[in-house]
Formats: structure tokens, C-alpha cells, sequence
């Protein structure tokens, strides 16, 4: 059985990302610190990536539809089916950019999380 560890999110500076994804709402980031541990992140709060000044992706993408739903499929659109939002577009864009990044700060106020990566995004 896995075990739950709480930890400050500042010990995530300067751990690579090795994952980026979703299940439902809960977006998931998995990262490699430097002594080879897997840390995961499971977030549900207000999230927020930008490269730049363009934002990347966000909470918000999750619930709505996929750029490639069209017709009859963008009707039945269910944000909870994976691959049919904004989001999985997003992720599926930027994914080699997400994962060639190391964690240069992280900002929260507990309802809003800012991930800030070394790339510049």
C-alpha cells in the first residue's frame, strides 16, 4: 500500500516533470526529484499555465469541447470523457514543452496554484 505524505509544495523547485495529465477533474503532475524519487500532484483547485504572457492551458479548458468535436460528436460532448476537452488538446500541444521542464517556483494562496517552470512557461 502507497503512502500519503504531506509536504511543502516549495520542496517541488527544481524537480523535472515526468507527467501530465487528468483523471476527471483532478489534474495530475508527476515529478522526479533530484535523489530519483517519483513525487505526484494531484490538483483541484484553480490552475493556471502560461508561457510567457500566453496562457497555455487552465482549469477552465476541462469543460469545454475539444477543437476536433464536430456535429453530431460536439453534442454529445461530456467533459469527463478523456480527449474531448480544450484541456486534452492543450496537454497533447504542449506536452513535449511540459516535459522537458524543471520547477523554478510555485505561488499559492490555496484556491490558486502557479506553477512557474524553468522553460519559461
Amino acid at each position: 500500500m502507497k503512502k500519503l505524505i504531506v509536504f511543502p509544495l516549495e520542496s517541488l523547485i527544481g524537480c523535472r516533470i515526468t507527467f501530465f495529465g487528468r483523471t476527471l477533474n483532478s489534474i495530475r503532475i508527476w515529478f522526479q526529484s533530484s535523489k530519483e524519487e517519483t513525487i505526484k500532484l494531484h490538483i483541484q483547485c484553480y490552475f493556471r499555465i502560461y508561457e510567457n504572457d500566453r496562457l497555455l492551458l487552465s482549469q477552465d479548458n476541462l469543460y469545454s469541447p475539444s477543437k476536433s468535436l464536430k456535429g453530431r460528436k460536439l453534442r454529445k460532448f461530456k467533459w469527463s470523457k478523456p480527449e474531448q476537452s480544450l484541456f486534452d488538446d492543450g496537454v497533447s500541444e504542449y506536452r513535449s514543452k511540459l516535459l522537458a521542464s524543471n520547477i523554478k517556483n510555485i505561488v499559492t494562496d490555496n484556491i490558486d496554484l502557479q506553477i512557474y517552470l524553468d522553460n519559461n512557461i
